[in-house]
C-alpha cells in the first residue's frame, strides 16, 4: 500500500466520523485564543462531507457563528441515572473547600487566591513557599 492510498483509505474513514468537541468559548463569543482555534478546527473538518460536529459549551449564547456545527449548553444538560446519584454521593462539605479559579488569571492572581483561601483555614501564616 502506497502513502497516496494511505490517504485515501484514511478520507474515506473520516468521511464518516463523529467529532464531539469541549470549550469554554466560540465566536463571536470570545475572550481568548481557544475559541478562535476551535472554530478552525471546525471548518477544517467541515469540509470533509459526513463528519458530524458536536461542540459543547458551559454556556451557549444562540450566536455562535458556524454552519453543520451542533452547538450544546452544557448548563442545560439535566442529570439522570448513574450520573446524578454519583452526583447525590457527593461530600458536600467538601464542595465548600472549592477555589474559584479562572482560566484568566495571572500567576500573581493565582497566588494571592490560594494564599487567601489557605489563610482563611489557618494553614499559613506568611507567604506561600519560594516567596511568593
Amino acid at each position: 500500500m502506497n502513502i497516496k492510498s494511505l490517504i485515501n483509505v484514511s478520507q474515506e474513514k473520516l468521511k464518516s466520523m463523529r467529532v464531539l468537541m469541549f470549550g469554554w468559548e466560540f465566536p463571536p463569543n470570545i475572550s481568548g485564543g481557544l475559541g478562535t482555534a476551535c472554530y478552525g478546527i471546525t471548518k477544517g473538518l467541515r469540509s470533509y462531507s459526513d463528519v458530524e460536529l458536536t461542540f459543547v459549551l458551559p454556556r451557549a449564547y444562540g450566536n455562535e457563528v458556524s454552519e453543520g456545527v451542533k452547538f450544546i449548553n452544557a448548563s442545560d444538560i439535566e442529570l439522570s441515572g448513574r450520573a446524578l446519584k454519583l452526583l447525590q454521593k457527593l461530600d458536600k462539605s467538601r464542595l465548600g473547600e472549592a477555589v474559584m479559579l479562572s482560566c484568566y488569571m495571572t500567576p500573581e492572581q493565582y497566588d494571592q487566591t490560594i494564599e487567601k483561601k489557605l489563610k482563611n483555614k489557618g494553614q499559613i501564616k506568611g507567604n506561600l513557599p519560594g516567596g511568593k
